[in-house]
């Protein structure tokens, strides 16, 4: 017959599988609580696996929404210098914040899975496309009074 588990029966067992959860050290939540090491142990070994796992990925879900909200708290900024430098035709803030606002947007389609580092991208098919040539053509044509920056976006592009 198999013994009672030694944990489950103290009186501050909530505690002591709070402590647990939280990733405390068997031993040290064993001694503050007067129980034995392989106790506390065994303990969490047979009756907290699946509580510690649930938390577990609930720690890494917050910390992957922190992560997210964060991304984009910086593109809404970035969203917002980008306005003003467009209000303001700083040609070069304008291309640095476009800059910024791909990286982001590619970073949030990594974290949220709708871009992974295994996806190909048909760029020959795409830079002979008509609808890119059309562009490109009013983006060099909008662009030849600023040389500089007509300059900074090509070698952009090339890079």
């Amino acid at each position: 017959m198999s013994r009672a588990c030694a944990t489950c029966g103290h009186p501050d067992r909530k505690a002591i599988d709070a402590a647990l959860v939280a990733g405390e050290d068997a031993q040290d939540v064993a001694r503050r609580f007067g129980l034995g090491g392989r106790a506390v142990r065994r303990h969490r070994a047979a009756h907290l696996r699946t509580v510690l796992a649930e938390a577990q990925e609930v720690r890494e879900i917050l910390t992957v929404e922190a992560f997210l909200q964060r991304v984009q708290e910086l593109e809404g900024k970035v969203d917002r210098v980008l306005v003003r430098a467009e209000s303001e035709d700083d040609l070069a803030l304008v291309l640095r914040a476009i800059r910024e606002a791909r990286e982001n947007v590619a970073l949030l389609g990594k974290l949220t899975g709708d871009l992974s580092n295994g996806v190909t991208v048909q760029v020959a098919a795409f830079l002979t496309s008509p609808d890119f040539l059309r562009v490109a053509e009013k983006l060099r044509n909008a662009l030849a009074p600023y040389p500089a920056a007509l300059d900074a976006v090509r070698k952009a592009l090339e890079a």
